[in-house]
């Protein structure tokens, strides 16, 4: 690929109107639409301007999706962290003609029970909240396969940044003040230097992250000397899981009275899966298989398809009804069947169009339902028991490659423990204390993920590439935005800036209908869903919860050759394109 200017670079607000299908609907946005041939979408400036930059080195998408994800993880270290999250992936290769996913998600150790059954709850913080990371393996999996640049080169941008500092933002110094929890002192170090919190427009540096990035490069480089840039990849992932780097986070953890053991690393290794697909009207739209939650995305279109949504009218009374109840249904199966497919197989019946049919027979459009109905036990017969905040970012080169990733180290600051520069998940929280449920804890058993990037086909090409953060919320916000363009006509900056809802009825990973009935609504957009709209379903039994927050989405479509996206101003998300 020959490198290029950026030619459209941020987006800015600029208060312009957007239309959608109807010439009755309008919608404001802040921001405009960033189109280009090839471009780099990501939770923060520096992310995608680190993709931007491997683009125009000669890279592809696939490696510039890793240069991007290091930057997020400096960045955006608050939400994930390459060597101390987890990682799902989709992509599209041009030259395969191919949709591959890979998982990089990481595995409880195999003392995790042992605390459990100690202490009755899995801590949300410290060092009994982490399991073991599976991000970087994700990684190197994924470039031993596709990767077309050395290591070192995909991560030099960002050991840049990380030795000598980029500016705090007011969104990270947010974060640090309000979200850092009870940090160890390496993560003080870091974030609280001579004692006082990082501010907005302090220089804000991690060189243990820098020289670590750094010793990964010259260990590829060293493994590919005459061999393949494969080798070398793989070699970067033994270095951290059967070498020094696990033994040193082993050693750490074991000196502050944790679980881990060098077993636990030796064992792990990432893996390419295969992605869950449907049909929407002519779209063929794919998501990560289980662990992930991409059969709450596949079982809401499928069940979508049979409602004329045009007709009912975006953000109506009828359309948020039948999305709530459509939701509920798909996120209720999560809960119930979705966990590590080596432990539990997830009903495929229940991916059909068939199937799908068969719940919209138990939505509801008079009122709110006060059971979600579950659907009938012949779908569920190859169900199968075998054993015991997040970012997303996606970036499109001009080939037609596609690499769309949503990581995480779980919540804000993960474990807010650091080590060597890596800021630690606390992933362990996610799974289910309740051992009758098929996300419960085991040793080496992968959560339920609600990290979920997706991508969609038209015609065989690459046309949509879409996600978001926000936890159990990622498959609603992304349903939305989906609709927007597909049955609403929207262009992607609008989609993403209109009022989007969320239903919180149907629990989250680690339980089941633990909320109460209410649908949450985002109230700080330009534009807002109708007052009146808003009473005719609280009339109809919701409770109507105004929020500011249902993820963070971004959403890209291919026209005519070149991406367009739309950016999520509720947090740092920014585009580049050329």
């Amino acid at each position: 690929m020959k490198s290029k200017k950026v030619l459209a670079a941020v987006a800015l607000g600029l208060g312009v109107w957007a239309g959608s299908a109807s010439a009755n609907l309008m919608y404001k946005q802040t921001r405009p639409t960033i189109s280009g041939r090839a471009v780099a979408h990501a939770g923060s400036p520096a992310a995608a301007l680190a993709g931007m930059k491997i683009l125009q080195a000669g890279g592809t998408a696939f490696d510039a999706a890793l240069a991007m994800a290091a930057a997020q993880s400096y960045s955006e270290v608050m939400m994930c962290h390459i060597f101390g999250g987890d990682l799902q992936l989709i992509g599209y290769s041009a030259k395969d003609k191919k949709v591959f996913s890979f998982n990089g998600t990481g595995w409880a150790p195999n003392k995790a029970k042992e605390q459990l059954e100690r202490d009755a709850e899995i801590p949300a913080k410290g060092i009994f909240s982490m399991h073991i990371p599976g991000e970087w393996s994700g990684w190197m999996t994924f470039l031993a396969k596709y990767g077309t640049m050395p290591l070192k080169d995909i991560l030099a941008p960002v050991v840049d940044m990380a030795e000598n500092g980029i500016i705090v933002d007011d969104f990270l110094a947010n974060m640090i003040e309000k979200n850092a929890g009870p940090m160890n002192d390496q993560a003080k170090a870091v974030f609280f230097p001579n004692g006082k919190a990082l501010k907005a427009g302090d220089v804000y540096v991690n060189k243990d992250y820098a020289d670590l990035m750094k010793t990964m490069g010259e260990v590829a480089a060293k493994a590919a000397e005459g061999k393949t840039l494969a080798d070398g990849f793989k070699a970067a992932d033994d270095y951290f899981y059967r070498g020094p780097v696990a033994e040193e986070i082993v050693k750490w953890n074991n000196e502050n009275g944790g679980d881990f053991s060098i077993e636990d690393f030796n064992e792990f290794h990432a893996e390419e899966t295969t992605p869950i697909t449907t049909n929407y009207r002519g779209i063929d739209v794919y998501c990560t298989p289980p662990n992930s939650q991409g059969t709450v995305l596949i079982e809401t279109l499928n069940m979508l398809e049979n409602y004329d949504l045009k007709a009912m009218g975006h953000n109506s009374k009828d359309y948020i009804n039948v999305l709530t109840q459509v939701l509920q249904i798909a996120i209720n199966h999560r809960n119930r069947f979705s966990a590590d497919p080596r432990f539990h197989k997830f009903p495929a019946a229940l991916l059909t169009k068939e199937f799908a049919k068969e719940m919209t027979k138990q939505i509801d459009m008079n009122k709110a339902v006060d059971e979600i109905p579950l659907g009938d036990q012949k779908y569920f017969v190859d169900y199968e028991k075998k054993g015991p905040d997040t970012t997303h970012m996606f970036v499109c080169d001009a080939e037609g490659n596609i690499v769309a990733v949503t990581h995480s180290i779980n919540h804000f600051f993960g474990s807010s423990m650091m080590v060597h520069g890596i800021m630690m998940n606390d992933r362990r929280i996610q799974y289910s204390p309740d051992m009758d449920l098929p996300n419960a804890l085991a040793p080496h058993k992968r959560t339920v993920q609600t990290i979920t990037p997706s991508i969609a086909l038209k015609d065989g090409e690459p046309y949509m590439a879409f996600g978001t953060p926000n936890a159990d919320r990622q498959e609603q916000t992304k349903v939305q935005g989906f609709l927007n363009v597909v049955e609403f006509g929207m262009r992607p900056q609008a989609a993403v800036e209109t009022p989007r809802i969320a239903t919180d009825a149907a629990g989250d990973t680690a339980s089941l209908n633990k909320y109460p009935k209410q649908i949450s609504y985002m109230v700080n957009y330009p534009t807002q869903v109708d007052p009146k709209v808003l009473d005719e379903l609280q009339a109809m039994g919701y409770k109507m919860v105004p929020v500011t927050n249902t993820g963070s989405l971004g959403l890209g479509v291919r026209e005519n050759g070149f991406w367009s996206v739309g950016a999520d101003p509720t947090r740092n998300a920014y585009t580049f394109a050329w």
